[in-house]
This record gives C-alpha cells, structure tokens and sequence, in this order.
C-alpha cells in the first residue's frame, strides 16, 4: 500500500552524490532490495519493484548510479539476498531446524519470515528473483563496484558460492562483502557499529558499518544522534587500523 505512494523527488540522487562529494565519500551504497523484497530498481524479474507497484517515473538505483560516477565516486549497492518476506518462504528455516534438531542445536530465525510464509521455496526464490536480480544489477551498471550482501544466516554452502560466482563470472571487478556467507567474501565487516580490537585484526581487509543515530531506517523518533566528534573517532580508529568506514544516513 505504501508502495502506491512513494514517489521520492527527483532531485534525490544529485543530491546524495553531492553531499557524499562534499564530505570527502569515496564510495556510496544504497539498499536495492532489503528484506521486505521491495526493488528501488526496475526488475524484469518481480512486480514489487519501484517501477511497477509506485508512481514513480524512473530507475533510483540507475540514478544515483549515474550521479556517483558524473561525481568521481565508487558506486555499490546492499542486496538482501538470504531474507524476501515477500517471495522467500521461510527462508529455508524449517530445513536447517529439521538438520539441527537432532543434534540439540538451536536454530536463530535471524530476520526470516515466520509469521506469514509464501508457498515458495528457498531455493525458488533464489531461482526466480535473487539470482536474476543480482545478475540485472551487474548488467545495468557496468561501472559498479560492490555488492553488499546481507541475510546470509541460514542459507547454504552451496548458495553463498553460487552467489559469489555469478558475480565474478559477470564482473571480476566487483567485490562481494563477507556477508555473501561462509567467508566467500573479498573482505570482513566488524559488525554492526563495531570497530575490532587491534589483536582482532584479520588478514582481509575491513568494514565497520555504522549509523549516524541509533535505526538504521527512517524512525522519528529516533534522535540518539552521534555528535560530530564522536564520528571522526570512529573514523579515525577505523581508519588507523586499516578499514573502511560506511556510514549510514
């Protein structure tokens, strides 16, 4: 419902480009699909797209593309690969519990949709939407740099490899976050607005993901606003041990 009145203004993209221009940004990355399953790209491959289920007239992933690289920066983009509430069943959670069961093992949800389950499968999901997006968003943007994968928690092996193959079988140049699953990725991320210990150091190259409050959503309610000394700290100490800072606006 909220999707037939979204219709963000047009000067969106510019304006982030702009702004991450302005305060020194090497690279951006937006969210393409989150978990709800909703597309800010227009997708061939599912209705619940920007293109299709809002009144907006155009392609935001396309436009903030374009907008980075008209301002010399890395463009990449967060995709929800192991969690669609709309079109990802459960999320392949009745499967792993079935497996840990047996063995005492207790199975987190980790964010998969429990209290309303498509009839899809997983492994449809992937099949039908996951897979093919991923590979949509590696054609439309020739220039892109990262794919910023999340949700990673109960798929499998075989699933994580598929994911990191179709990238680099398509574009080489990209590089794929740890996120992808089973340690696939080109480089580790801290954690959620963690920066590790000098002694937690690991031979890959890393990312502290950070919010600039407390959601990492609009919420307006929320105003546990980091001040602008406590950011460069953390930028500074990240930095200082060889990461990257991402941070959330």
């Amino acid at each position: 419902e909220f999707a037939k009145r979204f219709n963000p203004d047009k000067s969106f993209a510019v304006n982030i480009a702009k702004l991450a221009k302005g305060t020194g940004m090497n690279y951006v990355v937006i969210t393409s699909k989150h978990h709800d399953g909703f597309a800010l790209f227009d997708s061939a491959h599912s209705d619940l797209d920007i293109a299709d289920a809002s009144p907006y007239d155009g392609d935001l992933i396309k436009e903030l593309y374009e907008a980075c690289r008209a301002e010399g920066i890395e463009f990449g983009v967060y995709y929800s690969h192991g969690n669609d509430w709309g079109e990802g069943g459960d999320g392949n959670y009745a499967n792993v519990k079935a497996y840990n069961d047996p063995f005492g093992v207790p199975t987190r949800p980790n964010g998969k949709n429990l209290w309303d389950p498509s009839p899809d499968t997983q492994a449809e999901y992937l099949e039908n939407k996951a897979y093919p997006q991923i590979a949509e968003l590696i054609r439309n943007l020739p220039d892109l740099r990262l794919i910023w994968f999340d949700g990673e928690g109960l798929i499998t092996e075989k699933q994580a490899f598929d994911f990191y193959k179709l990238v680099y079988d398509l574009n080489p140049n990209i590089v794929v976050n740890r996120r992808v699953g089973y340690d696939f990725g080109d480089y580790i991320d801290a954690g959620d607005n963690k920066t590790p210990a000098a002694s937690e150091l690991a031979a890959k190259h890393f990312e502290t993901c950070g919010t600039a409050n407390h959601s990492w959503g609009y919420k307006a309610q929320d105003n546990n606003w980091k001040d602008g000394n406590q950011l460069l700290r953390n930028f500074v100490d990240i930095v200082s041990k060889g990461g990257n800072y991402l941070l959330n606006i």
